[in-house]
């Protein structure tokens, strides 16, 4: 058995992170390869031929390495060098002294123009350093990169005595040894300034609202930006806007609600939007909300008040105008409110905002339904409203006023001549001692040239919950016109008396029909346009004008899926069968 002959290896110095492998060249067509450290003792590997020659490859990422131990000859000659030792494959073949420059390379600093100077270093660290193995031109370029500075708190802190051990070591140039130079740290007082790499800073996680898909983000969106204002639309703080949404986060029996309502009326305004998508969302809330309403918990009535008012408006869009099947989500609302007082010092201001979107729905049933209104507002509430400093208050009011007519004109007391001049007194002290703040900014009518038709106002307000006021203030002045229990019904002057409602009925329905189409973009005057045209629009005569409640009636259906093609069927038919 014939035992390799190993020649004593001195293998290049390499950079630590590089991985050297050793290949081992045999006489055979065979090779065998090992890994070979610095260091280690030489082995005999079974019946292995004679080592030819010892080849060292690091990996690309040891480029350094490379460079600095290829052979003089290899480097000239362009050719790639095995890094053998001691004496490189090329230079072996040419017999000729294998050579590395290590020792020659010199390193030049270039920096680009304009190129910002680095922060000075200070003053005292200058001193004490020596070039070692630079140029002229090295040393010229550091030295052009030096900002003088006024002696600072922390330069003073680094002046070290010079038989300091931590102060920077000098030597002589002419002795070649580099000069041993130890890390200073700054005093305590002073602490050093720790930069971070990138790749050590963390990401700060980010909490995000679960859903199940794009489509919920954006019926939640769709809510907060549109349908929120059927509710807030007398709410300068918006509790249905930016309150409803973060409760529903934690609540998802309201959160469904919400995404109902969204998807039933995004499919109603002609959006891309499954009207089965609504259903589910609807039916997904019933299962919970059901359950909940009959075991009432204290911490959970905003929640549970506020579902049932969505659901409700969810009805409204989703049944016709004259559908007496409708309202079934009235009634929860109904028990809540009675269950849980509206305490003006307890209740917070989602449950007095979600009592007063109750009531203002009630409107429109008592209207649609002819009858009474099922919930009025409570003493509490009305007592809130004289604390109040907002003008939304005085929307309320009207709103709290238009029940009274209601329950007037639908109820039992429709007869009782003091209680109609009551009603009467109250409409026109609404009207004289409302704020300033509910004058229209522009009230101007425009009429034909050749007839003097009033084809339409321009009456504007500040704010929506100054139109709503106005709106329910003049709603509730035609329901009081009409039903006048002092109206003569036979006699020569029956004819006159009503000459008289009718013009003022016209009036009312067309400023109400103007405040709708000058806030087009607010459900709110739409809405209670729709119903005083419901109450009293066979009154209006004129060709023209009915072609523009035609056309309200149409823009409310599309631009806010309110049901209006009953009430287009039905005046259709009657001013038809009148002309």
């Amino acid at each position: 058995m014939k035992k390799a002959n190993f020649a004593r290896l001195q293998l290049p110095r390499l950079s630590p992170h590089a991985l050297r492998r050793v290949i081992f060249l045999r006489s055979q067509s065979r090779s065998l390869a090992f890994a070979h450290s610095p260091g280690s003792s030489p082995s005999t590997v079974g019946n292995a031929a004679p080592i030819k020659r010892l080849v060292i490859f690091p990996l690309h990422h040891s480029a350094e390495a490379w460079l600095i131990n290829v052979s003089d000859k290899c480097r000239r000659l362009h050719r790639k060098c095995d890094l053998a030792r001691p004496q490189c494959g090329l230079c072996q073949r040419t017999g000729e002294q294998c050579r590395n420059p290590r020792k020659g390379l010199r390193f030049k600093q270039v920096r680009p123009e304009n190129t910002p100077v680095a922060a000075p270093i200070p003053e005292t660290i200058f001193g004490q350093i020596r070039y070692i193995d630079e140029t002229d031109e090295t040393i010229h370029t550091h030295h052009a990169r030096r900002v003088p500075r006024a002696p600072s708190a922390f330069s003073t802190s680094l002046e070290l005595p010079p038989g300091s051990p931590e102060r920077l070591s000098e030597s002589d140039d002419s002795t070649g040894q580099i000069p041993t130079i130890i890390d200073v740290s700054p005093p305590p007082e002073a602490p050093a300034l720790q930069v971070e790499s990138p790749s050590s800073v963390e990401t700060p996680s980010i909490r995000c609202w679960s859903f199940q898909g794009p489509t919920e983000v954006l019926l939640l969106e769709h809510f907060t930006q549109t349908l929120s204002s059927f509710f807030d639309m007398c709410d300068p703080e918006r509790h249905f806007a930016i309150q409803v949404p973060i409760r529903a986060r934690n609540y998802p029996p309201l959160m469904d609600a919400i995404l109902a309502l969204g998807a039933r009326h995004m499919c109603l305004t002609g959006r891309d939007v499954d009207s089965y998508l609504a259903t589910d969302y609807y039916q997904r809330c019933l299962r919970v909300l059901i359950p909940e309403l009959d075991r009432v918990q204290p911490d959970r009535v905003d929640d549970l008040l506020a579902a049932t008012i969505i659901l409700r408006l969810h009805e409204e869009l989703d049944g016709p105008f004259g559908d007496f099947q409708t309202y079934r989500h009235s009634i929860g609302t109904r028990a809540l409110l009675q269950s849980q007082a509206i305490d003006s010092s307890l209740a917070s201001g989602l449950r007095r905002a979600a009592a007063w979107a109750g009531v203002r729905q009630e409107i429109y049933a008592s209207i649609k339904l002819h009858r009474p209104p099922a919930m009025k507002p409570s003493a509490d509430m009305l007592d809130h409203l004289g604390s109040l400093s907002h003008d939304g208050a005085w929307a309320d009011r009207a709103g709290s006023h238009c029940l009274d007519v209601l329950d007037f004109c639908f109820g039992d007391n429709s007869v009782n001549g003091d209680m109609y001049d009551k009603l009467l007194a109250a409409n026109a002290g609404w009207e004289a001692e409302r704020p300033a703040s509910y004058d229209p900014f522009c009230f101007d009518i425009r009429a034909d040239a050749e007839d003097g038709v009033d084809l339409g106002w321009d009456v504007r307000y500040h704010a929506d919950w100054h139109a709503i006021g106005w709106a329910y203030k003049t709603l509730a002045r035609i329901l009081l016109v009409i039903h006048n229990p002092r109206q003569p019904r036979v006699g020569l002057n029956r004819i006159s008396a009503w000459e008289k409602v009718l013009k003022e009925v016209h009036y009312s329905i067309k400023l109400l029909c103007s405040i709708a189409r000058c806030r087009a973009t607010v459900p709110g005057p739409s809405l209670i346009a729709c119903m005083a045209v419901w109450l009293a629009g066979d009154m209006v005569e004129e060709g023209r004008e009915q072609k523009e409640v035609l056309e309200l009636l149409s823009a409310t259906e599309a631009v806010h899926g309110w049901p209006t093609e009953d009430i287009r069927t039905e005046l259709e038919g009657v001013w038809s069968s009148e002309s």
